[in-house]
């Protein structure tokens, strides 16, 4: 237990010094990729919001048009929608962390 706290002590340290001796363009890099990550989080916050927010507020006409489709898929296509949208920001939400990838 010791030791790893040892080692993790000297990875930060190595860390901080590699932060400390990073050039202006390698800086400028990272800050960039960190406002394309942020922006690319906010789009997706907001984008899923918008979409769960729209099918809320129109639910009785997307409910009615699936439903003259198909009684099946009409009672169910307005919670269909929400859990599609749920189960499909969670696997974009890990690929925008591991895109990022924060380093020092």
């Amino acid at each position: 237990m010791m030791i790893k706290n040892v080692q993790g002590q000297m990875e930060e340290v190595k860390a901080k010094q590699m932060a400390l001796d990073r050039g202006t363009v390698q800086g400028i890099g990272l800050l960039l990729r960190r406002i394309g990550g942020i922006s690319l989080y906010a789009i997706l916050i907001v984008g899923c919001w918008i979409a769960i927010a729209s099918i809320c507020y129109y639910e009785n006409d997307f409910y009615n048009y699936m439903y003259n489709k198909s009684k099946f898929v009409g009672t169910w296509a307005p919670i269909a929608f929400v859990v599609f949208v749920n189960i499909i920001a969670r696997p974009i939400t890990k690929i925008l962390i591991s895109l990022e990838g924060w380093d020092f």
